[in-house]
């Protein structure tokens, strides 16, 4: 029966650090919710991720690629930041246009505080 749970229109969740090229995201959004979908994404990020405060050169690893890079971060930081923020930027146009809700959970919140403020938010 799960066929059946995927045609019926319904609230879906999506947890991801949304780092990922977005035209191609938006796609799949917009699909979602031309089915009749509700759909909430939690962006879960770590502060380090959204401050870059990194002082000492250091060895950075893709996680996803397994790519490791030596890198001094006051050299990057500017241009990795404002990257960061149009990215952000687009994410929220996107998931504006869509209606779609946009949750950032920091790794450093508590999440049964953020899935607890989403549910008051949505009464």
């Amino acid at each position: 029966r799960i066929g059946e749970l995927v045609t019926k229109p319904g609230l879906m969740a999506l947890i991801s650090d949304f780092l990922v090229p977005l035209e191609p995201f938006e796609k799949r959004l917009s699909q979602l919710r031309a089915r009749g979908h509700g759909v909430v994404i939690f962006q879960t990020l770590d502060p380090q991720e959204t401050e870059f405060k990194f002082e000492k050169d250091m060895l950075f690893e893709d996680i996803e690629s397994g790519v490791t890079q030596f890198i001094d971060p006051a050299t990057i930081r500017s241009g990795y930041l404002k990257k960061l923020r149009a990215h952000q930027t687009q994410l929220e146009t996107i998931t504006s246009k869509l209606g779609v809700k946009l949750v950032l959970a920091r790794t450093d919140a508590r999440l049964d505080h953020l899935l607890l403020q989403f549910l008051h938010e949505r009464q």
